[in-house]
């Protein structure tokens, strides 16, 4: 029965996100059916049981960033490690690896705040934060100009520059950049930024990550097929494990994935990054039923890989789930809400 509902939420998770991602927000095709009122309403009812709600607006505190990754922290044990985060703002993680391994090197990046970027927060000032937008690193992404469509709409401002070194590595990559509202985009980016941005982070990570080494990265939506899937990639070359605060995620669907002893060196690491890259270049100039096609999952696919996975999925969930219902059902807005319904049926 598992495998079953599991497979009903995969396939409609992936068609909604495709129709939010698409810009005219009309139906698409290329994917699992056609978008209809009454997928949406069977997904929304899907998602309410599951106790997910959405995207959700990753908290921008710096407290709550030192208080998650505190917790990180204890399961990591890196010795000294050389630091990657590639979406540091406002801090915390790094802040947090410092206190533990003072001495460690740290490069740090962020969105610049002139460009709706959080301020960066951290107590030692001896990091040096690279303000700059990820996802214009065309270079280290395997992007050159001649890759650019001549009808491109732009405007873009891609570095065809590497800005990290083919042979610089880090044992600890933190992948925790989302999207901001307050980032001003080129209208042609709005669709697919989130797509953009996980790709980035993932595929350069994994790729400057030492053998062996650990990535912590931010994820929505644990009964969606993109994070199942990435999940399921990722315990194929490392020891994965999720984790979701129970007072700062609880009622949210962001979570995170701490994939240990990452086997970098092995063919199916290096597959992946190729993967990401190649899926980079087709969610910033790909058309529509380019990118589609890369996000399709048949029911088919979606029972073999379940068959794979699904069992040891679901139980690496339940405490996901079971913190953010423990959390929604305590919230105060369902309170209120539950009290007025209880006083509108009263009248009734």
């Amino acid at each position: 029965m598992w495998l079953a509902a599991l497979t009903v939420i995969f396939v409609l998770r992936e068609d909604i996100d495709a129709y939010k991602e698409s810009s005219l927000g009309k139906r698409r095709t290329g994917f699992v059916g056609d978008i209809s009122t009454g997928t949406v309403a069977m997904l929304d009812n899907l998602s309410i049981a599951c106790g997910c709600f959405g995207i959700c607006a990753f908290h921008s505190d710096f407290a709550s960033f030192a208080v998650i990754a505190k917790t990180i922290a204890k399961c990591l044990r890196v010795e000294q490690p050389a630091l990657l985060d590639m979406c540091v703002a406002p801090g915390g993680f790094v802040d947090v690896a410092l206190t533990k391994t003072p001495g460690s090197h740290i490069r740090a990046m962020s969105l610049p705040v002139e460009q709706g970027g959080h301020d960066v927060k951290m107590l030692d000032a001896q990091v040096n934060v690279e303000f700059r937008d990820i996802t214009t690193l065309a270079a280290d992404m395997g992007v050159t100009k001649d890759d650019v469509p001549l009808n491109f709409p732009g405007p873009y401002d891609f570095l065809f520059e590497k800005v990290l070194g083919d042979n610089e590595k880090f044992d600890l990559v933190f992948c925790d950049g989302h999207v901001l509202r307050t980032h001003p985009r080129a209208e042609w980016r709005e669709p697919r930024e989130a797509t953009r941005l996980t790709l980035t982070q993932t595929a350069l990570g994994l790729e400057h990550l030492n053998n062996c080494g650990t990535m912590v990265i931010l994820m929505h939506k644990l009964d969606s097929w993109r994070s199942f899937d990435l999940i399921h990639q990722f315990s194929k070359m490392a020891t994965v494990k999720l984790y979701k605060h129970y007072r700062h995620h609880k009622i949210r669907s962001s979570f995170y994935l701490v994939a240990k002893n990452i086997q970098v060196d092995s063919a199916f690491a290096k597959e992946m990054v190729a993967m990401w890259k190649q899926r980079y270049k087709i969610a910033t100039f790909g058309n529509d039923e380019e990118y589609a096609e890369m996000h399709r999952v048949t029911r088919e696919t979606a029972l073999v890989e379940l068959e794979k996975f699904g069992e040891k999925y679901v139980a690496m969930g339940k405490k996901i789930w079971k913190t953010q219902a423990d959390g929604l059902e305590n919230a105060p807005f369902f309170k209120k809400h539950t009290k007025e319904q209880g006083k509108r049926r009263a009248r009734e």
